[in-house]
């Protein structure tokens, strides 16, 4: 079962949606009329679907604290930084509980129980 938990910022309307189980994927491999792979595209194995392929990795939905910036870091491929602003300042968003919030600067988030899939 997946939980979501919604973050709202005490000061302002700014919100953030997390789920416990990140994006789950699989790699599809697409292969050309001479069986050779072509591509490797991620395909999400969203709950509570089970997938044929095994799951190779999991992006992880992350928020920058400096930017406002949501974006996601590949398991398989971790990164340290934001992707637009490339400051250091980021987090998992299922850990944004008490943080301050990036776009006003002055509340902070509140979490609350969100779906359950």
């Amino acid at each position: 079962m997946a939980q979501s938990k919604i973050f709202q910022c005490a000061s302002c309307e700014n919100c953030v949606e997390a789920w416990d189980d990140g994006n789950p994927y699989y790699i599809d491999l697409t292969r050309s009329r001479q069986g050779m792979p072509r591509s490797r595209c991620k395909v999400y194995a969203y709950h509570p679907e089970i997938p044929a392929q095994p799951i190779e990795g999991n992006d992880v939905p992350h928020l920058c604290l400096d930017c406002n910036h949501e974006f996601r870091v590949d398991s398989e491929r971790p990164r340290e930084t934001c992707t637009k602003c490339r400051n250091r300042n980021i987090i998992d968003t299922c850990r944004l509980e008490g943080r301050t919030c990036p776009k006003c600067r002055s509340g902070s988030f509140e979490g609350q129980p969100g779906a359950i899939s």
